[in-house]
């Protein structure tokens, strides 16, 4: 449905926590946004008819916090989009752990040096802690595939340095926690990594400094 540009269109979202409003509002048409805390539902309810939002977000809390939503819903219908207590919660904690596989072929045959196609495959397990998960819904696994193109070289027989650049197909995206939904997008990826073998640097270094001439 397209917006009425000739009035202000009121995005509207409402957090209900340890006896108190959290307020924010924003013009989708401007760009203006509010942000206030309110104590007495008088006083968030002459809020709320004031901007008369076409849409309010709100935690579950708010449906138990006495506030008279049909009332609400009656006078204004705005539509109501409910989320997750984890949304508003300052201590989720993310844990990843991931797993990659690499196949590679080098077209020219210069050892693991030089251009090379590949593809990459990467399982990925993350864990979430605090309010609004439980056993049912504190885990996720994405899985991806990635083509590759890239090329690396050795530098004093001990140091090797890889560009690549691949795009990322995630193979299950549709059932994931949104918490993460930077992780379950195709996407281009590309990077630079650097492998370092210390004893051997070792080795080459005490080599050049004790017979620079061999």
């Amino acid at each position: 449905q397209a917006l009425d540009e000739t009035k202000n269109n009121y995005l509207l979202c409402i957090v209900y926590l340890d006896g108190a409003f959290g307020l924010a509002v924003s013009d989708v048409s401007t760009g203006d946004f509010y942000l206030t805390e309110i104590v007495d539902e008088r006083a968030l309810a002459d809020e709320i008819y004031m901007f008369a939002p076409t849409e309010i977000v709100c935690n579950e809390a708010f449906f138990m916090s006495g506030f008279p939503i049909d009332e609400l819903k009656q006078r204004l219908r705005p539509a109501f989009t409910s989320l997750d207590a984890w949304y508003f919660d300052d201590d989720v904690t993310l844990t990843s752990v991931s797993v990659t596989a690499e196949l590679l072929y080098y077209p020219f045959a210069r050892g693991l040096d030089w251009l090379y196609l590949g593809v990459q495959n990467k399982t990925g397990f993350f864990m979430y802690d605090g309010d609004g998960f439980d056993e049912n819904n504190n885990q996720d696994i994405v899985i991806s595939v990635s083509p590759l193109i890239g090329w690396k070289q050795t530098f004093f027989e001990s140091l090797m340095i890889d560009a690549f650049v691949g795009y990322k197909f995630v193979l299950n995206p549709g059932e994931q926690n949104p918490i993460i939904e930077d992780h379950v997008k195709n996407s281009i990826e590309y990077g630079i990594r650097v492998k370092f073998d210390v004893i051997r640097l070792i080795k080459y270094t005490v080599k050049k400094t004790l017979f620079p001439f061999k």
